[in-house]
């Protein structure tokens, strides 16, 4: 595990005794498998990490991986559960150290461009010559700027108390204040961070370039700030007066937790080995 990898196994699921399971039954789609990730591989991970929940708005994900269709034929009616680093859409990633001591905040490394998912959200990193909705410039430490609560503050207030910061970081990594300005894009947070990656350690987070369209939320950008960015195909106009964009909160900043219920984990379910 401290080498990248993609999957950590938990532990093993025996589905010989579940309904629906049993012999003579054909080897279980995604649709039949969801609820066995829920309800059994989710408490497994939580055991297996010593009592750490996975975050369903952080950067990892249960899996529940079953056996070839030959191997379930043969018997082996048991799925491996586990963990893994998925992207905004989805997709497996690399992560590097066990989830029971990872930061499962989200965030990526500076320079990376985030794409666009089909809601016209943040999304995975594409490169930067391709439509992005933000440029991270930035991981920014949170330590001295959030008060050491139980709970983080509210997401707009991370965003008001990394304000200087990411206005700092936002000049720092196009220049100066004049090359910020002439973008007339806004350093701002990225992801506010989550309750349960808050209670699980998590303090960093990035800071980003990015300019909310009307209508929204994101502007589409094109090409590298430090190089010459398109907005929604256009070269910026730098505005008469002489001030830097001031920070702002990203409209639908991504991991922000939009279901009602933050508790639930939806544990996706790949059709083999991640």
């Amino acid at each position: 595990c401290a080498e990248p990898h993609r999957f950590e196994v938990a532990g093993r699921i025996d589905l010989s005794g579940v309904p629906g399971f049993g012999e003579n039954t054909p080897l279980p789609d995604n649709s039949r498998l969801a609820p066995i990730g829920t309800d059994r591989c989710m408490p497994m991970i939580t055991r297996y990490a010593g009592g750490r929940e996975v975050d369903p708005a952080g950067r990892f994900t249960g899996l529940v991986v079953p056996p070839s269709e030959e191997g379930w034929a043969k018997g082996d009616h048991t799925v491996l559960c586990g963990v893994a680093a998925a992207e905004l859409n989805g997709r497996s990633t690399t992560s590097t150290g066990v989830f029971a001591e990872a930061d499962q905040h989200r965030r990526w490394d500076p320079g990376t461009c985030l794409g666009f998912t089909d809601e016209g959200l943040p999304g995975a990193p594409v490169p930067c010559s391709e439509d992005h909705a933000i440029e991270v410039v930035s991981d920014v430490d949170v330590s001295g700027l959030f008060p050491e609560e139980p709970a983080p503050p509210e997401p707009r207030v991370q965003a008001e108390l990394t304000a200087d910061a990411c206005l700092a970081a936002g000049t720092a990594y196009l220049g100066d204040g004049e090359a910020l300005r002439r973008t007339t894009l806004i350093s701002t947070l990225v992801n506010p961070i989550s309750q349960i990656s808050w209670a699980t350690g998590s303090r960093t987070v990035n800071c980003g370039l990015m300019r909310a369209a009307d209508p929204g939320p994101f502007a589409v950008l094109r090409g590298s700030a430090r190089q010459g960015v398109l907005i929604d195909g256009s070269t910026p106009v730098a505005p008469t007066t002489t001030e830097v964009p001031p920070p702002g909160v990203g409209q639908g900043t991504p991991g922000t937790p939009t279901d009602p219920d933050p508790g639930t984990v939806s544990v996706p379910i790949p059709g083999g080995t991640p």
